[in-house]
């Protein structure tokens, strides 16, 4: 089915799919959750190829993204993953943290880590 058939529109962007996720990726890391902070950095020539800028740091290219999540309260679960504590006292859920480290450069995820918060 086409667009007229199905009666949606699509419209072409200013940005690629490929730089739109380049943007989402840097925007809160980086460049403090600011999306005009982002397409500036952009403009000022942050996603050329490596070989047209001098090279960056290996840990430079890394950010990381974390959560927590709170589990189910079995006692197992406790066991390995301690509830918060916090000004009013315990949680009573376990909580996890994962983190997962993305390539700034090529948008790539690392295999996620998670443990204990």
């Amino acid at each position: 089915m086409g667009q007229q058939q199905t009666g949606t529109k699509f419209r072409r962007g200013i940005y690629s799919v490929r730089v739109v996720v380049w943007l989402m990726i840097l925007q809160p890391p980086v460049c403090g959750g600011s999306l005009s902070m982002a397409v500036q950095w952009l403009i000022q020539g942050a996603a050329t190829s490596p070989a047209a800028r001098e090279p960056i740091a290996r840990h430079d290219r890394i950010i990381l993204d974390g959560s927590s999540l709170e589990l189910e309260h079995y006692v197992s679960l406790v066991a390995r993953y301690p509830p918060a504590v916090n000004q009013f006292g315990r949680s009573h859920w376990p909580i996890l943290r994962i983190v997962v480290a993305h390539d700034l450069e090529t948008g790539l995820a690392l295999a996620p880590c998670w443990g204990p918060m």
